[in-house]
């Protein structure tokens, strides 16, 4: 995906982190952004962001990323967002 580094990316329905952690590694973002409803994902998540804090993240230029436990419904902050990934399994 075609990005620079003041683009911020979010991933609606964002799970265990997996594409913000691909994002984050792979991309040159401003700002890497997960939101998901599931509390147990959210957690796992906040657990993989743990790792990434301890090992990784002193060697990137661009360091931020975030995982929120919300219902992307209820908000219209992510609109800001540059590149918006929506896993097709977010639909029922």
């Amino acid at each position: 995906i075609p990005h620079n580094s003041q683009d911020i990316f979010y991933d609606l329905g964002s799970g265990s982190g997996r594409a913000v952690m691909a994002a984050r590694f792979c991309g040159d973002f401003k700002q890497c952004i997960g939101i998901e409803l599931l509390g147990n994902l959210h957690e796992m998540a906040i657990s993989v962001k743990s790792l990434y804090r301890f090992q990784y993240q002193h060697k990137l230029t661009h360091q931020q990323v975030h995982f929120v436990s919300s219902d992307l419904l209820d908000h219209d902050w992510w609109t800001n967002g540059t590149v918006v990934y929506v896993p097709n399994l977010l639909f029922d």
